[in-house]
């Protein structure tokens, strides 16, 4: 066991001493003391150097990817831990992606896929390669979400369902590029929403409630900020709100039944996540950096 104080860690290992890495650095030692693996005497930490590098190591390259200014200190204890499991105990790590369909403004979906979820999938496949590189145990799921959607009016536009498979079909050819047919999901097909009577979704006033009213708020302040530039009725909003918030918990308390589950919101709206990295679930997100690099 080696023995350090937080400060001298930065040097010691090449790290850059900044607000991200610190927060980063304590959840890791956290996971490492949960794990029996580091303790605390008086302001010194005595942890196991070996697989305190190695993690030190994954952590640089994954901030390559990931944006860890959005995690939650939960979110890195998870994350850590779950990396943990994977050197110790050689179990998988489960991410999860879940897409957008590609909407138009005539109520309906694109017949092309947009360049954002091409973009993401093909760093998808480069996170795929890293931790096979690495050794890394995983899996990784790609989810198009076709439960829970917005343009599925019959009065607005009578061919959305057509439009829908279309788009669809486009995402899971795309995604095919990559990943094997077992890797690709749809959500409508997702036992927690294959039997919706609705393609847009239910409210469940029992895990609105369970909602903290902070959560709640935040969470509703940045749909209500979007939903405005799309001029819903203050009324639409706040349906909309909360069947997303019902439909997010859903797929949070699915994501926490897997075992080592990650989430990855492909969306852009990194805001509306909290609601679901509050419900325990390892919440991870891309670097927008490097999506902009893929163009």
């Amino acid at each position: 066991m080696k023995k350090i104080l937080l400060l001298e860690i930065f040097n010691s290992y090449d790290v850059e001493d900044n607000i991200i890495n610190r927060n980063c650095i304590k959840c890791l030692l956290k996971s490492m003391i949960k794990k029996e693996m580091c303790s605390i005497e008086g302001q010194y930490y005595l942890y196991d150097d070996k697989i305190f590098s190695w993690l030190i190591s994954i952590y640089k390259e994954l901030s390559i990817f990931f944006d860890f200014h959005y995690s939650l200190k939960s979110d890195l204890i998870l994350m850590f831990t779950y990396l943990i499991d994977n050197r110790v105990n050689n179990e998988k790590i489960s991410f999860n992606a879940f897409f957008c369909p590609g909407y138009n403004d005539k109520g309906g979906y694109k017949d092309y896929l947009g360049n954002t979820t091409i973009k993401k999938l093909a760093i998808l496949n480069d996170i795929a390669s890293f931790l096979k590189k690495n050794n890394i145990q995983y899996e990784i799921h790609c989810y198009y979400c076709d439960s829970y959607i917005e343009n599925c009016n019959d009065n607005i536009n009578k061919n959305w369902y057509d439009e829908l498979v279309v788009n669809r079909n486009l995402f899971k050819k795309e995604c095919q590029k990559y990943f094997k047919d077992s890797s690709i999901h749809y959500t409508s097909e997702l036992d927690i929403f294959k039997n919706e009577k609705s393609y847009a979704g239910h409210i469940d006033y029992d895990i609105i409630n369970k909602i903290s009213s902070k959560e709640y708020r935040s969470f509703y302040i940045a749909n209500e900020v979007f939903y405005k530039k799309l001029d819903f009725s203050k009324e639409r909003i706040k349906e909309r709100n909360d069947t997303l918030a019902t439909m997010y918990i859903l797929v949070s308390d699915y994501i926490n039944s897997l075992r080592n589950g990650i989430y990855l919101p492909m969306e852009n709206m990194y805001d509306r996540e909290k609601i679901i990295a509050n419900n325990n679930t390892c919440t991870m997100y891309l670097n927008q950096k490097m999506v902009k690099k893929y163009e």
